[in-house]
This record gives C-alpha cells, structure tokens and sequence, in this order.
C-alpha cells in the first residue's frame, strides 16, 4: 500500500529484460490503497480492545479477519479459516 512509481521499458531483450538500465521512463505515480503489509499487534485475552490499522486510504467501511498464526491470507483461495469464524468492522 502506498504510492508507488510506475516506469515503462519498450526496448527488451530476448528475455524480457530492459536492454539497458538508462531505457526505463518513468511513467506516472499509483497509490495503492490497503494496510501496511507485516502489522503485527500483542492483545490481552478476554477483555475488549482496541487496534490501529496504519495503510493508504483505509474507510470505515473496511473489515478485519483474524486467521490463526499458522495460517495465511492466501488460503482457501483468498478465504482463510478465521478464529471465530467472524470479521470485524
């Protein structure tokens, strides 16, 4: 998430590589919006809490889902299993 440079290269070699470094042109800026990738938090068991999300263009619209640590987001196709089974707003 964030803004990122967008760079062009028409002149490739065989191997889809730019020919030479000084053949990239730099095209525009995208922002990417989502959180901040690697957030990690420490929660206290059986009391309500809350956390802080840091990202680019994050609405009140947004969910979490809590996945167990040996999980990852690219489970089940983008669906992992979540903790109780819920999302949060």
């Amino acid at each position: 998430a964030g803004v990122q440079a967008v760079c062009y290269c028409a002149l490739l070699e065989a191997n889809g590589a730019c020919r030479r470094d000084s053949d990239w042109i730099f095209t525009g800026r995208l922002t990417i919006q989502g959180p901040l990738g690697n957030q990690q938090w420490i929660l206290p068991i059986g009391i309500h809490t809350k956390i802080s999300v840091f990202g680019w263009g994050l609405g009140s619209d947004g969910r979490l889902r809590l996945i167990p640590s040996s999980a990852s987001c690219a489970d089940n196709g983008g669906l992992p299993s979540t903790v109780e089974d819920e999302t949060y707003k």
